[in-house]
Formats: structure tokens, C-alpha cells, sequence
């Protein structure tokens, strides 16, 4: 589920690129401890969901992480930054 979900969140960041990338990754970090929060319930039902949001938060990451990385690193960093990711 965490990986359907990764391909999810990576097809559906450009939707809310127009937020602007820290506050997108901002939004991710919400929804990545929602996720969390939500694997710790007893119940498989809303384990599942809470992996489902846990790789939401992870595919908007890959996608919004590299592109800060490239706006706020040093001119010299940018491809040794940008590899990193």
C-alpha cells in the first residue's frame, strides 16, 4: 500500500506545486504524521489506510524535496545536493 500510495503522491503533487514548495512540504509532513499516527490504531483496516498516506507523504516528497534542494543550495552544492536526493 505505501508504494501504490508513493505513486499516488508523486502523480498528484503538481496539483498543489502553486502552494509553493515549503509549504507543500510542510502539508506532506501533516500527512506523513497523520499516516503514522494511524499504522499505531489496532485494526487492519485503518493500518492500511495509514500506509496509504505514509507513501502519499512520500512520493510528494520525491518531488518537492529535490527542487528546494536546488533553490536553497549553494551555487558550487547544486549537483552534489541534487544527486543526494
Amino acid at each position: 500500500m505505501t508504494t501504490a500510495g508513493s505513486a499516488i503522491g508523486a502523480l498528484m503533487s503538481g496539483l498543489i506545486m502553486g502552494l509553493g514548495r515549503w509549504k507543500c512540504i510542510m502539508l506532506m509532513n501533516l500527512i506523513v504524521i497523520i499516516g503514522c499516527l494511524l499504522t499505531l490504531v489496532d485494526n487492519v483496516t485503518v493500518f492500511i489506510i495509514g500506509r496509504g498516506l505514509y507513501g502519499v507523504a512520500a512520493g510528494g516528497y520525491s518531488v518537492f524535496c529535490p527542487k528546494y534542494i536546488s533553490e536553497v543550495a549553494p551555487s558550487e552544492l547544486k549537483g552534489p545536493a541534487g544527486c543526494l536526493t
